[in-house]
């Protein structure tokens, strides 16, 4: 389907979504994580509960529907883009989407594979325990573009470092909830048939 932001073959679903706008989650655990002491800008990270998937849930929102270069646009196009910090506002609301009807467990286990920075094809693969793997549709709150997007949800956070950003954003502890985020550009996720 055009404009879409993700492709369903066969289980495997790869994002389409900007790597720049997400967190890895390679180690949440792990010491070196993102913290309350490391200024982040969290709130376009794709960080959410599990319990906001149900149909009308808002959230800001960045889909790109090609990953190619950007080309050169004519003058009039160029001008009509709000690129000051003042249209920021204007910029982010261009962003909303709705959460649709249609939300769906995909598995209760899966092997994610995040794509490294070769000049081929390389990628880290683990499997992911005690988590979701959802798919969700998207409608645009101005335009009604579609878009499929793929979470993961942590079940058990417990032994996450507690200053990991996602708390932060979400306000809640290590263990309390499932915590989600969307799957950044060109990650792949295996779910079993």
């Amino acid at each position: 389907m055009e404009g879409e932001s993700s492709i369903n073959v066969s289980k495997v679903v790869l994002n389409a979504i900007p790597e720049s706008t997400y967190i890895k989650y390679q180690n949440p655990s792990a010491a070196n994580t993102p913290t309350e002491d490391q200024p982040q800008d969290t709130s376009r990270k794709g960080y959410f509960l599990e319990k906001d998937l149900h149909s009308t849930t808002k959230m800001k929102m960045h889909f790109r529907k090609t990953t190619n270069e950007a080309t050169f646009l004519p003058r009039q196009v160029a001008d009509s883009i709000p690129f000051s910090s003042d249209k920021f506002p204007e910029i982010l609301n261009r962003q909303e989407y709705e959460l649709g009807v249609g939300v769906k467990v995909v598995a209760d286990k899966s092997v994610v594979c995040h794509k490294q920075k070769y000049p081929y094809a390389v990628f880290y693969c683990h499997a992911i325990h005690k988590t979701r793997v959802y798919t969700l549709p998207f409608v645009g709150t101005k335009d009604g573009t579609k878009a499929e997007v793929v979470a993961s949800c942590h079940i058990d956070t417990s032994a996450w470092n507690p200053k990991h950003a996602v708390f932060q954003v979400l306000k809640v502890k290590p263990g309390t909830v499932p915590v989600c985020h969307f799957l950044p550009r060109d990650d792949l996720i295996w779910v079993p048939k």
